[in-house]
């Protein structure tokens, strides 16, 4: 086993701990983000641990005697080469597992969602939302594919959970957190605990309770880096009462969220107009009127389109 492999194995008996610090998981966070290599190295010791786990009894006895036996070079590299196959065939029963069809639960729009996950944790899904789960013996992984969903994470250190949006992944052990996903915008807040984003060029950023932080996906290289924004852990949930909450965020990504709630869409809006920032709180049951009242709040038109749906463009005074 090389010294790769020594540090994975040692960071999932750390992190299978009843209490792991703040500390001690930001310490894991940036190990694994040093390396491509950390990472995979960690998750072959996962899949290792959980193949061994559920070997038969004498199985196990016979690696345990291998183990034991005293080994001359050769012997190195045989038990090196067994151990390697035994990695290579449990990656693939779980590659298998995982590709296969995933569950995928969807809402329609303004309706809600409380799902119970096989591992205990929940996720209540947002309006016209859809996520597929893929859950395998190394990791739990979801698949947010649009809209909106908050995560209650129970923990398991041998199985991470993983949230993928779009080209963002969010990683977290045991938390409470938000994930929005837009067309061109992935937003991150975090009730509890912390969570680790990554996303291409984008270096690995965590967040801890009572921050969030948006990640531009159409064009990150030619966006300025993320920006960590401090929020009131408890309004991350609000939505799910109704209250869609805003602090400064753009007029664009405000309505890609009212849309999900309001029968009369707003299909386009000029980008000047969705550059412009928004703070206060729409009702979900008046997000219609919200969307007839803008010209009042913004110096912004309604463009009627035949269909009922509308196109915000800047209004000449």
């Amino acid at each position: 086993m090389n010294a790769r492999w020594h540090e994975a194995a040692d960071w999932l008996q750390r992190l299978d701990q009843n209490e792991v610090s703040d500390e001690e998981l930001q310490a894991w966070f940036d190990w694994r983000a040093q390396s491509a290599d950390n990472e995979r190295a960690f998750e072959e010791m996962q899949d290792l641990y959980l193949a061994l786990r559920e070997a038969p009894a004498e199985e196990k006895q016979a690696l345990r005697r291998i183990g034991q036996a005293p080994r001359n070079r050769y012997a190195r590299l045989t038990w090196g080469l067994a151990a390697s196959l035994l990695m290579a065939f449990v990656a693939g029963v779980i590659w298998w597992r995982g590709s296969a069809n995933p569950p995928v639960y969807s809402t329609q729009r303004g309706e809600h969602r409380v799902i119970s996950l096989p591992d205990g944790s929940r996720l209540v899904l947002g309006a016209d939302s859809s996520i597929a789960l893929s859950y395998s013996d190394a990791r739990r992984a979801l698949n947010l594919s649009r809209g909106e969903a908050y995560f209650e994470v129970k923990k398991d250190a041998v199985r991470p959970f993983i949230v993928q949006a779009g080209a963002v992944q969010i990683a977290a052990l045991g938390t409470a957190f938000d994930v929005k996903y837009a067309r061109e915008h992935v937003t991150v807040a975090v009730a509890e605990g912390a969570v680790q984003l990554s996303e291409g060029k984008t270096p690995n950023l965590k967040l801890v309770a009572g921050e969030k932080s948006d990640i531009a996906i159409l064009s990150p290289e030619s966006s300025p880096p993320p920006v960590v924004k401090q929020v009131n852990p408890e309004t991350i949930s609000s939505w799910q009462q109704g209250q869609l909450q805003f602090n400064g965020e753009p007029l664009g990504m405000v309505v890609e969220s009212v849309n999900r709630y309001a029968h009369r869409q707003i299909v386009k809006v000029e980008p000047e107009v969705a550059a412009m920032a928004y703070t206060g709180t729409v009702q979900r049951e008046r997000a219609d009127e919200w969307i007839d009242n803008l010209p009042q709040i913004f110096s912004v038109k309604e463009v009627d389109l035949p269909d009922g749906n509308v196109v915000l463009v800047k209004r000449s005074d």
